[in-house]
């Protein structure tokens, strides 16, 4: 029995804590983002969002720069303190 599940992840995350919000059907959804890859992200939301879903994502990245805009879609989703992690891939 390994210690360790083997990472399925192809690329590299990096820890991020910062803000993020979705946009669903013309929805705001305040998050936080939790770690970044250049595929996809892992957010903390208040609200569920369903698997599958097609939505807008604002990432706020650095002080000074803009808000990053992306398409993603909800890849897993998973009760977390705090409400919901979502995986989104880009």
């Amino acid at each position: 029995m390994a210690l360790f599940a083997a990472e399925r992840r192809s690329r590299p995350r990096v820890r991020v804590d910062s803000e993020a919000v979705i946009v669903q059907a013309g929805v705001r959804i305040a998050c936080r983002s939790r770690d970044l890859s250049s595929t996809g992200v892992a957010l903390i939301c208040a609200e569920p969002v369903a698997l599958g879903e097609l939505l807008q994502l604002e990432l706020f990245l650095s002080r000074g720069a803009d808000w990053l805009v992306i398409e993603g879609s909800v890849v897993r989703t998973t009760p977390a303190e705090g409400g919901h992690m979502l995986g989104i891939r880009f």
